[in-house]
């Protein structure tokens, strides 16, 4: 399993909401938005919060976004034969690592070798 979730969606959405939290004044780009941790007046926090706002409402609307277009690919996907996401459940019980590439796992491996052992002492 891909933790694609985890890794890339928390991450993702926590650095686009902090950037609402702890944005800094640039002098390069002149007045600019200030995160809510640096606001100094009412004007500045009201900003912030506007800001914070709009952040997590796009953190929402890409995650909405990525859910209906994974769905949609998904079920178009399954339409073509040669193209189906399930395994046959032989193969789902054998493993992809022997099938695609000829590898056993390690478990698989420690089981026979301790069957070999049990035999060879019997």
């Amino acid at each position: 399993v891909v933790a694609a979730v985890s890794v890339h969606g928390a991450n993702g959405f926590f650095g686009t909401v902090a950037i609402a939290l702890w944005a800094e004044p640039w002098p390069c780009l002149g007045e600019g938005p200030v995160g809510l941790f640096f606001a100094r007046n009412p004007e500045e926090s009201a900003a912030a919060f506007s800001l914070l706002r709009v952040q997590i409402w796009g953190c929402l609307l890409i995650t909405a976004f990525s859910m209906i277009t994974t769905f949609i690919t998904v079920v178009v996907m399954n339409q073509v034969p040669t193209l189906n996401f399930r395994l046959e459940r032989c193969m789902e019980l054998s493993g992809l690592d022997e099938l695609e590439h000829g590898m056993v796992n390690e478990d698989q491996d420690f089981k026979v070798a301790i069957r070999d052992l049990v035999e060879n002492l019997a």
